[in-house]
């Protein structure tokens, strides 16, 4: 490229010659950025270097005299179009995202910015181009990956106040159909493993209910038979990309409606809680090879989610008839649910029964009645109930959270309301889940309550909350020792903690650990 370029000026006649020569072309040459010349009358392409061959594929003998047209870079008609109109009227411009075809097929994501320039006394279009391909496709990653994540929080908001599994069917079903469009066919199956058997609980075809009230449950099929006992087995996701083909595996095949259309592929996922195979969630498509693997990872969280809140409903119902029968069964099934939280995370193992007796220690230091107290443990051992819809990509995350987790995170006070609501929760029972992120300052959560505004159940269990918290060990840090804790809650009375709540810990907690020293409340924060 040895000619003389000259800008274009729009309506005068050019007055910028730039100085190009040998130097020039050495400079475009040895240039990181994509750089290509060609005639704005017909996209002819009369120079280009290096970067921009290795771009789009070609050699200069494939590419110079030949048009964009015949070489099919352009994906789209309008998008030549756009540039050519801002350049007319703007003589160049500056990151326009555009999608080119390479020689080989492959799309690319470029921005490109252009300049109207004469060469050799022909109207032409400069253009800088830089390939953002894989810069986009990790944008899109991340944000399907925080899409998910949303999707799956809603479910979850959605199933804490769900307490009959066929609702939880039903939202399952309706939330699939958002993320997943043209599925035909969405059905749940629950597993029975004492009797081995699987038992279809929901069938929804072309967003209408199937009646599967004569439909007899399946036995479970050997390893690698199958579909729903094949993911029963491996606990993992199955993508079937020709129903047809894999169905020659099955042992028992179930036809509800002959005459209707026959689904072509699907996915099924496992609805998994506390470690357990709980059923298999399985959706179709009419057309062959229709889902990916990110339907896979989509299908997989939503119906994990499920078989949480299918958990949850069960606990539930099971609380319902023991408070119904006697109060003895009921402080059990209140005792499962901390334990049910402990094996879900394993770092939190023996945090709620620690919590509950130090908790009802330190309420009798402060008076409170039998029945206070029974009240008081009850809510102790509920204190993280609403953290069983947190999704474990959140819950079990080993690092800090992120802004968006962290606001979901701060939800489970609220979600735990929402599923205690059914059973009228009154005292502690609702008080301490509700309330013990709250600050005597006034800077906690849910609610932002400050001093007595924070019910007194919540002010004793926050204290010996962060206390364990404090003093047991985490992926992320180690444990404090019990006098750094100890100081640590001292120095935060009349802030954090409630100041007569904190003047009764301090001694109880120096009686039990006869090492420690006695830290002195500052002058502003004694109990008054």
């Amino acid at each position: 490229m040895t000619s003389i370029i000259r800008p274009l000026r729009r309506r005068t006649a050019p007055r910028k010659i730039l100085d190009t020569g040998d130097l020039l072309n050495r400079l475009v040459e040895a240039s990181p950025v994509a750089v290509a010349l060609s005639t704005r009358s017909d996209a002819r392409y009369l120079a280009a270097n290096d970067e921009y061959l290795n771009l789009v594929g070609y050699s200069r003998d494939e590419m110079i005299g030949y048009t964009a047209w015949e070489l099919n870079v352009w994906l789209s008609a309008e998008d030549r179009r756009r540039l050519v109109r801002t350049i007319r009227s703007q003589n160049k411009l500056h990151n326009l995202e555009l999608r080119l075809r390479t020689r080989s097929g492959e799309i690319i994501t470029t921005l490109v910015s252009a300049e109207a320039v004469l060469y050799r006394d022909q109207e032409c279009i400069l253009s800088m181009i830089t390939d953002i391909t894989d810069r986009k496709r990790t944008e899109e990653l991340l944000q399907a990956g925080y899409h998910q994540l949303t999707v799956a929080s809603s479910l979850a908001r959605s199933l804490a106040e769900t307490l009959e599994p066929g609702q939880i069917y039903e939202k399952l079903s309706r939330v699939i159909h958002q993320v997943m469009p043209h599925v035909s066919e969405v059905s749940v199956c629950l597993y029975h493993g004492t009797r081995k058997e699987i038992e279809c609980v929901y069938w929804e075809m072309d967003q209408r209910l199937v009646d599967i009230r004569s439909l007899p449950a399946l036995p479970l099929a050997d390893p690698g038979r199958g579909t729903q006992s094949e993911v029963i087995h491996t606990r993992q996701p199955l993508l079937v990309h020709n129903l047809a083909d894999r169905l020659h595996t099955a042992s028992h095949i179930i036809c509800v409606e002959p005459d209707e259309p026959v689904s072509q592929s699907g996915i099924l996922a496992p609805m998994l809680a506390d470690g357990q195979v709980l059923g298999v969630v399985m959706v179709q498509s009419l057309e062959q090879n229709h889902f990916t693997e990110k339907d896979v990872e989509l299908l997989s969280l939503l119906s994990n989610t499920a078989g949480i809140a299918l958990q949850n409903a069960r606990l539930f119902t099971h609380l319902a008839e023991a408070h119904a029968s006697q109060v003895d069964a009921f402080d059990r099934i209140i005792e499962g649910w901390g334990r049910a939280m402990e094996v879900r995370n394993r770092e939190m193992e023996g945090h709620t029964r620690r919590v509950a007796e130090m908790a009802v220690a330190l309420g009798q230091r402060l008076g409170l009645t039998d029945d206070q107290l029974v009240d008081l443990r009850r809510g102790s051992l509920l204190h993280d109930i609403g953290k069983m819809v947190i999704p474990d990509a959140i819950l079990l995350k080993p690092g800090p959270l992120e802004p968006q987790e962290w606001e979901i995170m701060q939800q489970h006070p609220a979600y735990a309301l929402h599923m205690l609501q059914p059973f009228h929760p009154s005292g502690a029972i609702q008080d301490v889940p509700l309330c013990h992120h709250e600050r005597w300052d006034g800077e906690g959560y849910p609610s932002g309550l400050k001093g007595e505004e924070i019910p007194l159940f919540a002010r004793i269990f926050s204290v010996v909350d962060v206390w364990d918290a404090l003093t047991s060990e985490r992926p992320y840090r180690e444990a404090w020792t019990s006098q750094e804790a100890i100081e640590y809650i001292a120095m935060e009375s009349g802030r954090r903690f409630d100041p007569q709540v904190v003047a009764q810990f301090l001694p109880m907690i120096v009686e039990r650990f006869q090492q420690l020293q006695q830290p002195t409340l500052e002058p502003g924060h004694k109990a008054g």
